[in-house]
């Protein structure tokens, strides 16, 4: 029988181990909770060939993705499949709101899908909010989408501001059954070009709705060569298109070519025309030059309803900055450059380092040396022109006011005598003697001091004005012969 003092023990002891395990429970509940936290994998709103791309999967085949910056990087990637995702109807799928970038390297990237089954569609690259595609080293990225089955081709699709910044883009798409599009700029994102080369090329020859670009926004062609063509031969068919007032196309001043044409029309939409800063021409057909009319620049947009194809070409300018040869002589050059195209209306902006040019005349220099100078020349209708080169001012002659001569009469004594009457210079003229063996007579080397020798024969004297920062070394030597003496009597023999 348990006492009524035991059983209260008793309940007190299972009353403390009770809350003993209960907080080890509770304890190791939170310990896993927190390391389930910890390790969780996080996801991102980027899918690469229908798989989206997580902390854990931020790489791939030629592919990589730098979250911190919203980056995906591509090198040599190369997507050449028959099929693109359900859910994801581009091999390359952004859907998040996030400025997005893609930075490709290499010359031997390519996408190439065809459609999905359910959807139709086949897009290169899709992007829901602002994308910027850029090369890091210039190198060259090619699209073609080109599944005749499909009723919707876009090389790529952005639904915020599309910016190509540089490198070599390339853009083809198929025939389809509804709609081809190069460029899709949608919700008034717009577009703006920035880099060297575009091509977009809709090849199609019958499809209804086909544009090289089609732009729900502004879009700026900045510099470059840029080439649309549309060729299918519908109504329909535009190299570029904006479906409203302000969805207009400017072309800038430092463009090095735009050509666009197309089977259908040049232009098309409510405000799909064409502001230019530089002249150009338009023609009746795609190819040919029968019909050629001048385009003047406009500051308002133009379309062009007859036009099959329109042209602008921005005229480069001739220079030369090769240098005359120039010696240091103790006063101020400046560099001179040469523009024979266009002869006048130009103007010269001077800097001491790349991209800054902030100086309105040629530097000076007074000193030999090698600097590197920095311009541009912009002139009105031309593309601008940047370069740089070496500027060289070379080491100058010392001036020499006399040169050192031998003395006359040179015969044995017996005792040391000077050889040489001294030279004079702008700067210390300093001598040395070695004998017939090439043995220094003195024991020193170059000194200021006039050499002496005593013995009978041959020497070599050298004289120079050292080499300084400014000057070259002025050296030269000749031969100097100590003759025997004449004997002298003390007594004169008699007969």
């Amino acid at each position: 029988m348990i006492s009524k003092t035991n059983s209260k023990y008793a309940v007190v002891l299972l009353a403390v181990l009770f809350i003993i395990c209960s907080t080890l429970v509770l304890t190791v509940s939170f310990k896993k909770s927190e390391e389930n936290v910890a390790y969780a994998d996080s996801n991102y709103d980027l899918w690469i060939e229908d798989i989206q791309v997580t902390s854990t999967n931020l790489s791939g085949t030629r592919w990589s993705y730098e979250p911190s910056t919203n980056t995906l990087t591509l090198n040599n990637y190369v997507f050449n499949s028959t099929s693109v995702g359900e859910g994801h109807y581009a091999p390359i799928y952004y859907a998040g709101s996030a400025d997005f970038t893609i930075d490709y390297t290499g010359n031997n990237n390519y996408i190439r899908p065809n459609k999905n089954s359910s959807g139709s569609i086949a897009v290169g690259i899709f992007s829901a909010a602002n994308l910027t595609i850029k090369s890091s080293d210039s190198s060259n990225l090619e699209i073609r989408v080109d599944d005749y089955s499909a009723a919707y081709l876009y090389g790529i699709q952005c639904q915020g501001k599309l910016t190509i910044e540089s490198g070599s883009l390339n853009i083809y798409t198929g025939s389809s059954t509804s709609q081809t599009i190069g460029i899709y700029c949608q919700n008034s994102g717009g577009f703006e070009f920035n880099s060297y080369f575009l091509r977009v090329e809709p090849t199609s020859s019958f499809t209804m709705n086909e544009y090289a670009i089609y732009n729900e926004g502004s879009a700026v062609i900045q510099s470059g060569t840029v080439k649309l063509t549309s060729q299918s031969t519908s109504a329909n068919a535009y190299a570029y298109y904006g479906p409203t007032s302000d969805t207009f196309l400017n072309v800038k001043s430092e463009v090095e070519s735009f050509e666009a044409k197309s089977n259908g029309g040049v232009t098309g939409g409510n405000g799909g025309g064409i502001k230019n800063n530089i002249s150009g021409y338009c023609y009746p057909a795609t190819t040919g030059t029968d019909g050629k009319t001048d385009i003047a620049k406009s500051d308002t947009p133009q379309t062009y309803p007859s036009a099959k194809r329109i042209t602008f070409s921005t005229p480069y300018m001739s220079v030369d900055d090769d240098q005359p040869e120039i010696f240091y002589d103790g006063q101020p050059h400046s560099p001179i450059i040469t523009v024979s195209e266009p002869t006048a209306g130009y103007t010269i902006k001077w800097g001491t380092e790349y991209g800054v040019y902030n100086l309105d005349t040629a530097p000076s220099y007074t000193n030999a040396d090698s600097y590197e100078v920095y311009y541009k020349i912009t002139a009105d209708g031309y593309m601008s022109y940047n370069d740089s080169f070496y500027f060289v001012i070379q080491k100058g002659e010392w001036e020499v006011y006399t040169i050192p001569t031998v003395k006359e009469n040179l015969k044995y004594t017996g005792e040391p005598i000077e050889l040489v009457n001294p030279g004079s210079a702008e700067d210390t003229m300093i001598y040395t003697l070695l004998d017939s063996n090439r043995n220094y007579v003195q024991p020193y080397y170059y000194s200021e001091e006039i050499p002496k020798a005593t013995a009978v024969g041959s020497y070599w004297f050298y004289y120079e004005v050292e080499e300084d920062d400014n000057h070259e070394l002025y050296e030269g030597n000749f031969e100097i012969i100590i003759a025997k003496g004449d004997i002298v009597l003390d007594v004169e023999p008699t007969p």
